[in-house]
């Protein structure tokens, strides 16, 4: 599979770069990060990451195991990604870029410049949260309303929830089904973003990421609830490129 089948892109790459690789919150795809392309300085390239089962690849089973989807990142990817480099995840995101990372550096590929993890538990951190992956359809729609991530008006259209469910269950499962295999702290220095008013991932959580690292930690709260990215994008850009400088 070509590299390029996991990006999308809005504008030309320029000649001189860094790079930003993004990764999605559960059910989400590359389009989550459009807006970053407009807002973000030329200098970043900005690449939505598209996971199998949505937007161009809706013909692909979703991955359920976080390993299985790091290894097919790792073995299209990898070879391709040239430093400099950084990756960025929200949520069910961060787990997967951060694992990412760490599988690309065992293969002896070079890792990224920095990790910035959004909304998310450290990785060691057992899952706090109820499962929902097991939950009937009904079940998990009124789970969805109650996160915050799905408008009622969406929620309540059953041929659009109909396509989004089997993702978003799937995904779910990924983030669920994910336990911490363990190993040193990564080399690669780490920020978490938490919205102030995130009652999903409590801030002590999302400090825990700096036990995972040796490269330094930084913790940056911005206002809002779990889905700040979006309602606190201005704040959370002007925070990215400042990590990115």
């Amino acid at each position: 599979m070509s590299a390029e089948r996991w990006f999308v892109r809005w504008r030309e790459q320029p000649a001189s770069t860094r790079r930003l690789l993004c990764f999605p919150y559960a059910g989400g795809g590359g389009a989550v990060f459009r807006g970053w392309a407009r807002s973000l300085p030329e200098t970043i390239d900005v690449a939505g990451v598209v996971l199998p089962g949505r937007e161009r690849r809706l013909d692909e089973e979703p991955w359920k195991r976080v390993p299985g989807l790091v290894a097919a990142l790792v073995e299209d990817i990898g070879p391709a990604l040239a430093p400099p480099y950084f990756l960025f995840g929200h949520s069910l995101g961060a787990i997967v870029a951060f694992e990412f990372a760490r599988a690309l550096i065992a293969e002896g590929l070079p890792g990224p410049e920095r990790l910035l993890v959004s909304g998310c538990r450290a990785p060691h951190v057992p899952n706090p949260n109820p499962i929902l992956h097991r939950l009937g359809d009904p079940q998990l729609i009124s789970a969805l309303e109650d996160l915050g991530g799905t408008p009622s008006e969406v929620a309540a259209h059953s041929e659009l929830m109909a396509l989004m469910l089997p993702v978003l269950r799937a995904d779910f499962e990924l983030y669920e089904a994910y336990t911490w295999p363990g190993g040193e702290p990564v080399p690669f220095g780490i920020t978490a973003f938490h919205g102030a008013r995130d009652a999903l991932v409590a801030r002590e959580l999302v400090e825990r990421w700096g036990e995972v690292t040796c490269g330094g930690f930084r913790l940056r709260v911005l206002p809002g609830d779990h889905f700040f990215l979006h309602t606190s994008e201005p704040q959370l850009l002007k925070a990215v490129v400042d990590e990115l400088a």
